[in-house]
């Protein structure tokens, strides 16, 4: 089990510092987010058809809305890591255009 933890530990790093290059570039900073996206949702399916097909149970519904909201953590981490860094660049890129225009 601490194997397995591990492993998905190193996948998210790796997908954070690849997220950290991509983040510059319009559309692809997007795809990382949406591979996460789709894997979570691909993840929390199986769940939410056990639980409707097997009799519906409140509790068994809570876990899996949990298991996909916990699953989408990483793609939330990189939305906020991409759209942060477009804010960021945008207002930068405002300032340079005033202060040119200020020349």
């Amino acid at each position: 089990m601490g194997s397995i933890l591990l492993v998905i530990g190193f996948i998210f790093i790796a997908m954070v510092i690849i997220q950290i290059f991509l983040k510059k570039y319009k559309y692809a900073g997007l795809v990382l987010p949406a591979i996460s996206l789709i894997i979570s949702i691909l993840i929390s399916i199986p769940n939410f058809i056990k639980v409707f097909w097997n009799g519906f149970s409140f509790w068994a519904f809570v876990a899996s809305v949990i298991l996909l909201i916990v699953c989408n953590m990483p793609t939330a981490v990189m939305l906020l890591m991409y759209y942060d860094f477009r804010t960021k660049n945008k207002k930068n890129s405002e300032i340079d255009k005033m202060n040119i225009q200020d020349l």
